[in-house]
């Protein structure tokens, strides 16, 4: 009979498992992917689904069929790119 282990190991004598290392892999993208989600409808929330095409599958503004035009859109993804930068540091 094995009695209960207080330094930290997994039982098996590693320190930490793989499941365990994956699962704090995927609360960490969870987390980004919901900071850009909120960046995005926070910074242009007309066209924030737009917005979140173009930063993360790269589709260009001329594929997207955005209602408004190219100047306010790329402002606009300046604007998300700067927020999220801020809001990632601190």
């Amino acid at each position: 009979i094995q009695g209960v282990n207080y330094n930290g190991s997994t039982g098996s004598g590693a320190k930490d498992s793989s499941t365990e290392r994956t699962a704090l892999e995927m609360a960490a993208i969870e987390a980004d992917i919901k900071l850009i989600d909120d960046v995005a409808k926070e910074v242009a929330p007309g066209i924030y689904e737009a917005l979140i095409l173009n930063v993360t599958k790269g589709i260009s503004f001329v594929y997207l069929n955005v209602p408004c035009g190219h100047n306010y859109f790329y402002k606009k993804r300046r604007e998300f790119f700067k927020k999220l930068a801020a809001k990632k540091k601190g």
